[in-house]
């Protein structure tokens, strides 16, 4: 058993300390995925919704997978409420005759990595405006198994989805980004 799912059983028991060390330890990991998956402004507060959506679910916690896999399924539903609700709130707008402010719903995609070249930033910035870009499913797919390192099988536990469905995800989401370069290259 690894250690984060040692602290999700012990936390599990009502251990408050294991469970501020099972949020030390993943903290910064959750908040990049989350950030991935929303927008750099709201990622603190998503990230917090995601550790009291955790701490509440603790009791259903079971081990039969990583702790960590099964905390970034919660955290994906509170990725998917968040962006369900933002799109609500654009459409109310939309329909009361308002327009969205300008970037309430921009897209940021940043990773942590060593440093760049100018041009390797400018590159890097595109590519990840493009990622940015791709639908929700596609993008959790990618961000999961290409960026965070996820498995096949842990992305589809994840995401409550069967493996085929990952694997498709991905295969399109590579698919988009690849018709994005292309374009971008051709202008």
């Amino acid at each position: 058993m690894d250690d984060i799912t040692d602290l999700a059983l012990q936390a599990k028991t009502g251990n408050a300390d294991a469970f501020a060390l099972l949020v030390r330890r993943t903290q910064g990991e959750m908040w990049r995925y989350v950030c991935r998956m929303t927008d750099n402004q709201r990622a603190d507060d998503i990230t917090q919704d995601v550790y009291i959506r955790i701490w509440k679910a603790l009791p259903s916690f079971v081990a039969t997978s990583s702790a960590r896999t099964w905390m970034y399924g919660v955290a994906h539903h509170v990725v998917a409420d968040h962006v369900r609700t933002i799109s609500r709130r654009r459409r109310l707008l939309e329909n009361v005759g308002r327009s969205a402010t300008p970037g309430t719903l921009e897209h940021k995609f940043s990773l942590e990595g060593a440093a760049r070249s100018p041009r390797d930033h400018a590159e890097y910035t595109v590519i990840e405006e493009f990622v940015t870009q791709l639908n929700t499913d596609h993008r959790a797919a990618f961000v999961l198994t290409q960026v965070l390192g996820f498995s096949y099988a842990e992305s589809a536990e994840i995401l409550s989805v069967p493996i085929g469905t990952v694997r498709s995800r991905l295969a399109r989401a590579r698919e988009a980004l690849v018709t994005q370069i292309e374009a971008a290259e051709a202008v």
